[in-house]
């Protein structure tokens, strides 16, 4: 936490000298003299990272040098910024003149969801709580968060300098008297957090399992996340990452489709159900199911109609990366297919639920992205008829 104050055009940290703060968009640096450090919150809270004026590195983790150090200096030493637009959205008639800011912008959609989970922390604070969001998730934002500060841009713009943002940042802050600058820590336990206030729709009623057929079964898709079994197609598809070779894209997602079909075919011999894809990408027509998945510019419109699907699911399947938190979280059970280059952030794509541990370890599976469709099928069959042995009485 940093309590910050205004002094003539600049953002200074209250009772720190002259150490200067500077809000570029996701990241927020804090410069004295010949230093730069970027203010600790979400990952650099864990990982401090600290530069020269000309950018040289002085102190980080160098593990992460190249998705989190290298961006901040990049930023940094930026001569040209993105355009954006900026809006204030009231959401109380809260008049505190002592003001708690959550910067919540992150290129990244899982980043940008735990970081707005923070806001649960302050929940019942008597300041003012403001919250700084890509506009993509204003619906998610919580009842109790007092003032939303959008940010309009392109999604990965938020990762860099944007044009004009500190400037309105400032010029809001000058309302108020006590203005404190808040971090969020990615590694807040959400077991403690209401996650419906962020959703706004209750988890899928675990009874309903009992009703028996036909399952509701959503398929999380994403263009840049795929389902590959094979070593050759999951090589592929890093090379089709760095090329981004159109011809090599529609081989893998050919062979993703026909994954999801033989993993369809397999389970329709065992149980009745009714398929739904749902994810960001039309891509390919999935003509074998009810396909609902938006263009990337159009998803959020639709995405509180996407919650409630995922509330009414038995079971959501994807791909670690394609979206998969939210539903996680909201449908009966699910199965996450982690990919072997995601095996070190295995557990960063689900949400924890307040119900018996049985029933979690039953119905919340992390399968390798590389399974075959008939033991994928295997695992469908087995938590949707099975789902008995994760309810065990009580003492």
């Amino acid at each position: 936490m940093a309590e910050l104050v205004i002094k003539g055009d600049k953002i200074l940290l209250l009772e720190q000298g002259e150490k200067e703060v500077r809000f570029h968009g996701h990241h927020v640096s804090i410069t004295s003299r010949s230093h730069i450090e970027a203010f600790p919150s979400g990952h650099f809270l864990a990982n401090p990272v600290e530069i020269t004026t000309n950018g040289e590195v002085i102190n980080d983790n160098p593990r992460f040098r190249n998705w989190l150090s290298q961006p901040f200096v990049d930023t940094v030493l930026s001569k040209e910024g993105y355009n954006a637009a900026y809006e204030v959205v009231q959401l109380s008639d809260s008049r505190s003149s002592n003001l708690i800011v959550l910067n919540c912008l992150d290129a990244c959609y899982g980043h940008a969801l735990y970081k707005l989970f923070n806001a649960a922390r302050y929940e019942e604070s008597d300041s003012k709580l403001v919250v700084i969001i890509h506009s993509n998730f204003q619906h998610f934002v919580p009842d109790y968060v007092d003032e939303v500060w959008l940010v309009k841009t392109s999604f990965s713009n938020q990762d860099y300098e944007l044009n004009g943002f500190h400037e309105f940042v400032k010029n809001q802050l000058t309302n108020y008297q006590q203005i404190e600058l808040v971090e969020t820590d990615m590694a807040l336990d959400l077991g403690e957090v209401d996650l419906t206030a962020f959703t706004k729709v209750q988890p899928f009623d675990f009874q309903r399992f009992a009703e028996g057929e036909p399952f509701e079964i959503t398929i999380l898709l994403r263009e840049d996340r795929m389902c590959l079994s094979s070593k050759s197609d999951q090589w592929l598809y890093l090379v089709w990452k760095k090329t981004g070779s159109g011809l090599l894209k529609k081989y893998l997602q050919r062979k993703e489709r026909s994954i999801y079909k033989k993993l369809i075919r397999h389970v329709n011999q065992s149980i009745q159900a009714k398929w739904t894809a749902i994810g960001i990408g039309k891509g390919l027509r999935y003509s074998f199911l009810d396909d609902q998945r938006m263009d990337y510019d159009s998803f959020t419109q639709n995405e509180q109609k996407w919650c409630e699907h995922y509330a009414s699911s038995h079971l959501c399947i994807g791909v670690h990366g394609s979206n998969m938190l939210i539903p996680s979280y909201l449908s009966g059970a699910f199965i996450s297919l982690i990919p072997k280059f995601k095996i070190p952030n295995f557990s960063e794509d689900f949400l924890p639920r307040n119900e018996p541990t049985q029933r979690t370890l039953f119905t919340a599976r992390n399968l390798p992205a590389s399974i075959k469709p008939s033991e994928l099928a295997l695992h469908v069959v087995s938590v949707l008829q099975g789902y008995r042995h994760g309810v065990k009485t009580k003492i």
